[in-house]
């Protein structure tokens, strides 16, 4: 029996769109190399030479690899693992071009509600979708607790992933606040950006009676603006931090 590998959406390029691919390996190493064998390029967004990147999260059974042996970690056939970039920034560079994400105006309200409600801290969360256009948010805890930048745990996560492809529906959004700053990429940001094709919303307060709602791409550095397209609600339910039902 194969062992069961989740792919994330920035992978998935590799692996002709599929989200779940079989591999064998004795250790998380060695499943890494066989990963490669069948998806190339795949390692070099995983590793660091022969590290997993210090960024990248790699759950055994929903267990984080660092907290058992790392990349000698044992496999056994039948395990899940699961390769989950973290999502992290913190509080501009060039924009290039605009293209347009979609979300309700109750996506929009609440983005400005969680803001103000983590205030003087950053507020992070997720939109889920399918293709542009989002259908689910879900408020997530910011665990640095921080005006300065975001970071959200890796467990829950992977736990906010395994819901959302339960009914059918993909990482679309990531977003969160700026306190003080513009809504714009810091340098934080584009430099954890781990999600090149995942819209990037930031929301910023520097004037809390006006705030600025902007949508971006930012892939290796560069960072794309996006236009922000305001739906008709849809018939879906939002979510707060952990997955519980507003």
């Amino acid at each position: 029996m194969p062992i069961k590998v989740y792919i994330p959406t920035p992978y998935r390029e590799l692996t002709a769109g599929r989200g779940h691919v079989d591999a064998h390996g004795e250790t998380i190493a060695g499943l890494i190399e066989d990963l490669e064998r069948c998806y190339p390029g795949l390692r070099a967004r995983i590793c660091d030479g022969a590290a997993v990147r210090h960024h990248v999260n790699v759950f055994v059974n929903g267990q984080e690899m660092r907290s058992l042996r790392g990349e000698s970690t044992p496999l056994s056939e039948g395990d899940e693992v699961a390769f989950i970039p973290a999502l992290a920034g913190g509080s501009p560079q060039n924009i290039v071009r605009k293209d347009v994400i979609e979300i309700t105006r109750g996506h929009h309200d609440d983005i400005v509600a969680h803001a103000r409600n983590d205030f003087p801290n950053e507020c992070c969360g997720l939109l889920f979708g399918e293709g542009s256009r989002a259908d689910r948010l879900l408020r997530m805890e910011n665990v640095e607790h921080s005006p300065l930048n975001y970071r959200v745990d890796s467990q829950k996560l992977l736990e906010a992933f395994q819901m959302m492809e339960e009914v059918g529906l993909d990482l679309v959004g990531i977003y969160h606040s700026h306190t003080h700053s513009p809504a714009a990429p810091s340098r934080t940001d584009i430099a954890l950006a781990g999600y090149p094709d995942v819209h990037y919303l930031i929301v910023s307060l520097a004037d809390p009676d006006q705030p600025v709602l902007r949508a971006f791409l930012i892939d290796k550095g560069l960072v794309e603006e996006q236009a922000i397209q305001i739906t008709p609600a849809l018939a879906s339910a939002d979510t707060r931090p952990g997955g519980r039902e507003l």
